[in-house]
């Protein structure tokens, strides 16, 4: 697994967005992406029903190590860049891999192209 260059962004229902590879100083709006999910969006990505995603976590998320984890994130280009959509990917063993992907509840259930894409 390897990080990739930011591609052009793309205009979809709206939202123009990029998708490009997670980074260390994502922590912030990666926490707050995950904070602006509805509780049911949360609970999809987790599998748990927990209010909120631990600092922890959220740390660990943006430094994937790139061999046996990677990183992903759709962010806005509008004048206030904001993480729009996240996929994480890990390697489960035994030639398994783990994915998790959360979209912003707004373009969750629409012809969107950001889930697509992640």
């Amino acid at each position: 697994m390897g990080a990739t260059s930011d591609p052009d962004p793309v205009l979809e229902f709206g939202v123009e967005y990029a998708i490009r590879g997670l980074r260390p100083t994502d922590q912030a709006a990666l926490a707050e992406f995950y904070g602006a999910l509805s509780l049911e969006s949360r609970r999809a990505r987790f599998l748990a029903s927990g209010v909120g995603v631990a600092e922890a976590l959220v740390q660990r998320l943006c430094t994937p190590d790139h061999t046996h984890e990677e990183g992903f994130v759709a962010v806005s280009s509008d004048v206030d860049p904001r993480i729009v959509g996240h996929l994480c990917l890990a390697d489960a063993g035994e030639g398994r891999l783990e994915v998790g992907v959360a979209v912003a509840d707004a373009l969750q259930f629409t012809p969107s192209a950001v889930s697509q894409q992640l």
